[in-house]
């Protein structure tokens, strides 16, 4: 990088281009070869002199360099592709723990509403049971050998053999889940 002091618009020529330039800025090109592209390019102006702004391009376009930070443009463009590398796995790894949650949501979204059609089927089936026991009451007692007169009392008495069961079966009880494809994730 050049000092503020030695930048001119304008140098009286190739050497002091050189000098005050090239030399100043350590751009990596040898006298002959600069001497070369000036001719080469036609930075010589016809009063011989060399603008800043032909050696800025010269920089840039033949050397690939900077010429304010003095850092090579393919090293520049390298350390930004790696910028953009590092910022592209860090938003892969944020939205693959965000998909990765989504599945654990859904897995477990998938266990409440198992849980909810596992209740109303166990209320489906006590109101079916139900339902058909008091519709067969009299053969059921018959069956038994029992006193018709009594039917209520057995019917009472299935009405909460199968409450009951039913509450059993349906009590909140501390479950382990396990999902399938957790060796997936």
């Amino acid at each position: 990088m050049m000092a503020p002091d030695t930048i001119k618009q304008a140098y009286r020529n190739r050497a002091e281009a050189f000098d005050q330039f090239v030399s100043a800025g350590q751009l990596p090109v040898k006298r002959a070869k600069f001497y070369e592209d000036c001719k080469r390019l036609k930075m010589v102006q016809l009063d011989k002199t060399i603008l800043l702004a032909d050696l800025m391009a010269y920089a840039k376009t033949e050397l690939r360099i900077d010429p304010v930070s003095g850092q090579s443009l393919a090293d520049k463009s390298r350390a930004s592709e790696k910028e953009d590398l590092e910022i592209r796995k860090l938003r892969a790894d944020v939205e693959a723990k965000e998909s990765a949650n989504r599945k654990e949501d859904d897995r477990w979204m998938e266990v409440v509403e198992h849980e909810r059609q596992m209740a109303a089927f166990a209320g489906l089936m006590e109101e079916s049971l139900l339902t058909i026991a008091a519709i067969k009451l009299s053969e059921l007692v018959y069956l038994c050998g029992g006193d018709q007169r009594r039917a209520g009392e057995f019917n009472q008495g299935l009405r909460d053999l199968i409450a009951s069961a039913m509450s059993e079966a349906v009590k909140e009880q501390t479950r382990t889940i396990t999902f399938d494809g957790d060796d997936d994730a």
